[in-house]
């Protein structure tokens, strides 16, 4: 159950919160909410495709990096702010909104 189960549950649960949200909330920042939102979702995704059965890594270092990068990658989606060397590799890449995704669901598998 944990290895499949758990991965669709976060899915059918954070599909059905987006939609509630996105249909029956009505805010003045609701891009920026219903974002934060999808992004955080997508981060407990990638935490629960991990499979790892093992003790769960305890090393703050690199869970306050992954944070970090988790921040950072969202507020520049939001344009927020801009770090050029962020913004030129994923130019140089072509990333696109699926790439910021794809990012966020793969920071959420390696937190632990």
């Amino acid at each position: 159950m944990k290895r499949y189960g758990y991965p669709l549950i976060v899915i059918v649960l954070a599909s059905l919160i987006l939609y509630l949200f996105r249909t029956y909330v009505s805010v003045t920042d609701q891009y920026t909410i219903y974002t934060i939102l999808q992004n955080i979702s997508l981060f407990i995704f990638g935490v629960y495709l991990n499979g790892y059965k093992g003790r769960k890594s305890n090393g703050w270092v690199k869970k306050f990096i992954v944070f970090f990068v988790f921040l950072i990658l969202t507020f520049m989606q939001l344009s927020i702010f801009e770090l050029s060397i962020i913004s030129f590799v994923l130019s140089f890449i072509k990333a696109n909104s699926f790439i910021y995704l794809m990012l966020y669901v793969y920071l959420g598998y390696i937190f632990f």
